[in-house]
């Protein structure tokens, strides 16, 4: 259990309001300086670990929460799930993503939760005005978007379209510490339609998303490519004119998985065991990612993605996708959110 005196809460207080006045985060630089400067009050020694029953573990959550926003009402409305009244307006933590992350990391829990605290506390410190040039575009599976719609019920839910899949692209807004997702309603202000703000966003983002598909051409691609370093990086899944260069070193095959909302897998179809080895890569991400997607694959086309039907797997490929898998590519970790 994390233990922190009066002066340690101070400073993540202080912490939080240092972050949220200092400028925009990017390839998740802020959110580190700020995770930092939060583990900093932690008092080395525990008296336990973070509770995994989920009563449990939202009363644990909620006191946490109560010290970062001493000022805020922090209520448990039931099992893993609080409800958060401060100066910026009333909102809903669901807190079943960090307890499935402490349930396949129980060791680091504790900095898992104290990370999400942190986090969540610092976007409640986050007043500024949204204008054009905040509008992103994220990529989510149907379970986020519907958490979203929990969320915002009472303002009509994220503005979203699907993509392919069980994958949609979500209006968002790049704050300073987090990522918002963003309803009609919230788009209002700038005289924006859904359309509007899904052009301005995918323009705001365009440039950025085009550098890592060009170094991911210049990188050897034996194996499975794989691009990571910030959570903008699933939001390659919302440009797939963007893919046509790797599509076409493909032999135009290209496969591609969204796994977490950092990463994005690709791998040359044609090659046997490919479909089998790039679900194995996927389902290795998401047994460790903070925000775990999907292992659903996806084929390119110049009409946009198709899902394919998950592989069969036989004895005569299985050596062939672990060739695949030993042969995958380092990482590239290229910063997608640097505009």
């Amino acid at each position: 259990m994390l233990i922190l005196d009066r002066g340690g809460w101070g400073e993540l207080r202080r912490s939080i309001r240092q972050a949220s006045s200092s400028g925009g985060w990017r390839s998740g630089l802020l959110r580190g300086v700020l995770i930092a400067m939060s583990v900093c009050a932690i008092h080395s020694a525990t008296a336990g670990e973070a509770p995994l029953e989920p009563q449990a573990f939202t009363i644990y959550v909620a006191q946490l929460f109560r010290h970062a926003l001493p000022h805020a009402s922090i209520e448990v409305t039931g099992p893993l799930e609080l409800e958060i009244r401060s100066a910026s307006g009333r909102s809903t933590a669901y807190l079943g993503n960090v307890l499935s992350s402490c349930l396949r990391n129980a060791k680091i829990c504790d900095q898992l939760v104290f990370t999400h605290v942190a986090q969540l506390a610092a976007h409640d410190a986050d007043h500024a005005t949204l204008n054009k040039s905040m509008l992103r575009v994220v990529v989510r599976p149907t379970a986020y978007l519907e958490q979203g719609r929990q969320i915002s019920a009472g303002e009509g839910g994220p503005a979203a379209v699907p993509i392919a899949g069980e994958f949609w692209m979500i209006s968002a807004a790049d704050r300073q510490t987090t990522i918002a997702l963003l309803s009609s309603r919230a788009l209002e202000p700038l005289q924006l339609t859904t359309k509007d703000a899904f052009t301005i966003g995918k323009e705001n983002m365009r440039r950025a998303m085009t550098r890592i598909i060009e170094e991911a051409l210049k990188r050897d691609r034996h194996g499975i490519g794989l691009l990571t370093g910030d959570p903008y990086k699933s939001s390659l899944f919302a440009f797939p004119e963007l893919w046509a260069p790797l599509a076409k070193a493909a032999g135009g095959n290209l496969l591609v998985s969204v796994p977490a909302s950092d990463v994005v897998l690709f791998c040359d179809g044609r090659r046997a065991g490919a479909s089998e080895a790039m679900i194995a890569a996927a389902q290795k991400v998401m047994a460790t990612a903070d925000r775990p997607f999907s292992s659903s694959l996806f084929r390119w086309s110049a009409d946009g993605w198709t899902a394919l039907p998950a592989p069969v797997e036989h004895g005569d490929n299985r050596s062939d996708h672990a060739a695949l898998l030993r042969a995958g590519s380092r990482p590239w970790t290229g910063a997608a959110g640097t505009m």
